[in-house]
């Protein structure tokens, strides 16, 4: 079997999960609870490279994905390659700067933002902002090798 056909097996648990979802009244948190546990990896890991993939690592957390980074970031470390543990650790920067509290309610503000002594917060860019720009193309660079993990991954769980 091809990395590509093992690949497959992951969209087709995704694409299995959002099906579930269809016609249903679930918020996302709702809908993780309710599908299948290899599904809901595959939903987490495939909106982290899709959402990272088209958007960067800025999308991934304005559309609420990286709520979920703590469980994310013990996926990728049980999946344990060397591409896994490296996208983990780009997980895990950019989560100290997410405000992991929130509600995901589709794109909105999640970025912990500081404010000065006289309770004003700055419209610049968050070093959190800041960091996950300088990680995309680092990530992309670790496509192909983690993919091949994922893939590995659900073909043997």
């Amino acid at each position: 079997m091809t990395n590509t056909s093992l690949t497959d097996n992951w969209q087709v648990l995704m694409d299995a999960a959002y099906k579930k979802w269809e016609g249903k009244d679930w918020t996302y948190a709702r809908f993780l609870v309710e599908i299948e546990r290899k599904e809901r990896i595959a939903v987490l890991l495939g909106n982290l490279n899709y959402q990272v993939e088209n958007g960067g690592f800025r999308q991934w957390v304005d559309n609420g994905y990286a709520l979920n980074a703590r469980e994310i970031i013990a996926i990728l470390m049980t999946i344990g390659g060397p591409g896994s543990i490296k996208v983990a650790e780009m997980v895990k920067q950019i989560a100290k700067h997410v405000d992991l509290t929130k509600t995901k309610v589709g794109w909105s503000d999640y970025w912990k933002r500081y404010t000065n002594r006289f309770g004003e917060s700055s419209d610049e860019p968050t070093e959190g902002e800041k960091l996950a720009e300088t990680l995309d193309n680092p990530f992309y660079d670790l496509q192909p090798e983690w993919h091949a993990e994922v893939a590995f991954f659900f073909n043997s769980i």
